[in-house]
């Protein structure tokens, strides 16, 4: 992430999807993600994210509610990166 100067930040959005925003990366970028809870009493599962300009992507699916960590992957131009987030 920061050899590339790519910036992630998530957030609970609307409707209990995942806001991301992302600065300093291609405009074609794409994000994706595995959702884990820390202590394994609810199954992991992927997310997918639709662009809604701007850097800014929303997840397709719901995130339960509670807490989770998000491992994303960010893939533009034959970069990728990954980061993990704490989200509540």
């Amino acid at each position: 992430e920061k050899a590339l100067g790519w910036t992630l930040v998530s957030r609970r959005g609307d409707n209990s999807r995942l806001a991301v925003t992302l600065t300093g990366a291609p405009a074609d970028a794409a994000i994706s993600a595995e959702a884990r809870h820390p202590l394994g009493r609810k199954p992991g599962f992927a997310l997918t994210f639709a662009a809604d300009g701007g850097g800014r992507f929303v997840s397709r699916q719901v995130l339960p509610e509670g807490r989770w960590i998000v491992r994303y992957t960010v893939a533009a131009q034959a970069q990728r990166f990954r980061t993990e987030q704490d989200v509540r």
